[in-house]
């Protein structure tokens, strides 16, 4: 990158170079002819204060003074000192330790000087140092204008200042201003940094530099090239504009601008803001760089990626070093198995706590689940995670999606998960993962609806414990109970147990009700279709029977210990009563078809579950 800046500035410095050579020859000209036609002024002239030895020449009108040993002469405000001089007229030359004082803190040494009192022009050659308080300049020709206090240089010059040492082919220093115009191979050379520009200002009072052009500065670790800006040295802040480049050892960057705090060792990329460093990615409106802390602030737009996690969203703050993460507005952030989108985010990456707020939805990439929320929290417990899904307008919300593109969506007034350790042998230990659901569970997928008071999970022995009046609806079956246990077996229902005062309610018109009722009931199922059905317990069935043609033919009512039921495609196939069973036929007509419900039927259709947009699911229904 260095070449290629460098060609830049060379190409910018060879044009500035033309432009300069025709101001300094402009300025050469008029300054001779400006001798010729300026008319003295008498009341300006030349002082000699003193000289060793002193000869006198007159030729014509023209008187001419050669003066040898301690020369001093006067003119305006400036004290000129040398070996020997000649003068004649307004014309000043000086040979030998030639010095020139002028205020309190301007001083100049050179070998030799011609001095034109009229226009105040002093032009020194050989070993010229022009010196103003404590900036040094370095040139072997120099212009200086006495009555201005500005001096010019277009052969290579040096300005010192402090711990910065400025070098350029041409320049223009205005000592009243303390302003310094440098062009033409301009570098500078400090103990932070080095510079190569083609044209530089710089202020030898606030010690700071402007920059003109192309113009390319390294540091130690670092190097940054732009075309417009300045550098403060002393107190180590710079902005750096126009085609903007930063590179490091380790990271690069490009922006509009760059600003540089080196008392805080900071760094803000601003407008169209690019950061890359090793495997990070992070582009936004802005970035703020925090080098010695680790952290990152993206401003507007802002995308973070990086082998751990990508990060999108408005405004957001991480730490390298910490993994803490901050969101202010809509973000997004994704881990290798999971993603968090709210409005806001207080994430600890590397902990795995934090606090997540508004419209809050988390995704399971791995197991192909969501949870939304109002806000979530995430804590660790003994090194074991806990999270809490919360509502505020709208109740959070699970929802998980198998392979066949079915959702299953599950509600409730707060959402829970946690870890538990188990030992699993004398060796190994295991955890356990838990999924709690508090208040107003509510349950659908297109195979079933479901609702209980509260919901227990484990992916130990992988049940699930719906408790407090659970109700399941499958199809036109509805089964409730005390208490309900769903096992799943590789992701599938393979078993489910009613317990206590379980029933199962069965209608196709709504009429007429097929009951089944026991203290339990226990339920096998293989491929997601039920095979077997036992109801223990006084059982009791209340069963329409019909023809071919789904008439209705009857009514049989049984009661006995224990039922079997047998399962072809969901169709019972076989019906198995136990233990001094009693069966009873009814026909159709002159049956009271409202006193054969059994005791505690309900049909509770008006709570089951049904379809509806995601926000409608998660408000109370």
């Amino acid at each position: 990158m260095s070449k290629q800046f460098a060609g830049i500035i060379v190409m910018c410095g060879m044009m500035k170079k033309l432009f300069i050579f025709i101001i300094l020859i402009t300025f050469v000209h008029g300054a001779l002819a400006q001798q010729v036609e300026e008319k003295a002024d008498t009341s300006k002239a030349i002082i000699i204060n003193n000289a060793d030895r002193r000869v006198f020449e007159t030729i014509g009108d023209s008187l001419t003074n050669y003066l040898y040993g301690n020369v001093q002469a006067y003119h305006d405000s400036a004290f000129m000192y040398c070996d020997t001089a000649i003068q004649r007229g307004q014309v000043f030359r000086a040979l030998g330790n030639v010095v020139i004082l002028q205020s309190d803190t301007i001083r100049i040494f050179s070998d030799s000087l011609l001095y034109n009192a009229d226009s105040s022009k002093a032009y020194l050659t050989g070993n010229v140092i022009l010196e103003n308080g404590l900036s040094k300049l370095y040139t072997q020709k120099l212009i200086y204008l006495t009555d201005k206090k500005i001096a010019y240089y277009y052969e290579i010059g040096m300005l010192e200042n402090g711990e910065s040492k400025l070098l350029s082919q041409q320049g223009f220093y205005d000592l009243n201003s303390k302003n310094a115009y440098f062009y033409h191979n301009v570098s500078v050379e400090n103990p932070d940094f080095s510079l190569d520009a083609d044209s530089l200002q710089y202020n030898t009072e606030f010690d700071k530099a402007y920059f003109l052009g192309p113009t390319l500065i390294r540091q130690p670790k670092s190097e940054i090239y732009c075309e417009k800006g300045y550098y403060d040295v002393k107190n180590k802040q710079a902005r750096f504009l126009q085609n903007v480049q930063y590179k490091g050892e380790e990271d690069s960057a490009e922006s509009d601008e760059i600003y540089h705090d080196g008392n805080q060792n900071l760094i803000k990329l601003i407008g169209h803001a690019h950061y890359e460093k090793e495997d990070i990615l992070a582009t936004a409106d802005s970035i703020f760089n925090f080098r010695d802390t680790g952290e990152i602030h993206l401003l507007g737009n802002a995308y973070y990626h990086s082998s751990d996690r990508t990060m999108k969203g408005n405004i957001i703050k991480y730490n390298q070093n910490s993994g803490q993460i901050l969101s202010d507005g809509r973000s997004t952030v994704t881990d290798k198995n999971s993603e968090i989108t709210s409005d806001n985010l207080d994430y600890n990456g590397n902990s795995g706590e934090g606090i997540a707020t508004g419209d809050v939805i988390v995704r399971d990439t791995l197991n192909n689940s969501e949870v939304w929320c109002d806000s979530l929290l995430l804590k660790k417990i003994d090194s074991l995670n806990t999270t809490t899904a919360l509502g505020g307008k709208l109740k959070p919300m699970f929802l998980s999606i198998n392979e066949e593109g079915d959702t299953m969506r599950l509600t409730g007034n707060i959402l829970y998960t946690y870890q538990e350790l188990y030992q699993k042998d004398s060796i190994t230990t295991d955890t356990i993962n838990y999924l709690l659901v508090d208040g107003d569970v509510k349950i659908f997928s297109s195979d079933f609806q479901a609702v209980s008071d509260s919901l227990i999970y484990n992916d130990r022995d992988s049940i699930f414990r719906m408790y407090k009046e659970p109700i399941i609806w499958s199809d036109s079956t509805q089964i409730f109970g005390d208490t309900c246990l769903i096992f799943l077996q590789n992701e599938e229902v393979n078993k489910m147990h009613f317990l206590s005062n379980a029933m199962i309610v069965n209608t196709t018109d709504f009429i007429f009700y097929n009951q089944i009722m026991g203290r339990r009931i226990f339920a096998d199922f293989d491929d997601n279709k039920i095979v077997t059905m036992n109801v223990e317990g006084n059982a009791r069935a209340i069963y329409y029977v019909q023809d071919k043609s789904k008439a209705y033919i009857g009514v049989k009512k049984s009661e006995c210990s224990s039922i079997l039921f047998n399962f072809e495609n969901n169709d019972i196939k076989k019906i198995r009563f136990f233990t001094q069973p009693e069966s009873k036929a009814l026909p159709m007509i002159g049956t009271d078809h409202e006193a054969l419900k059994l005791e505690g039927f309900k049909w509770y259709g008006t709570k089951r579950p049904v379809l509806l947009s995601l926000r409608d699911w998660r408000s109370d229904l």
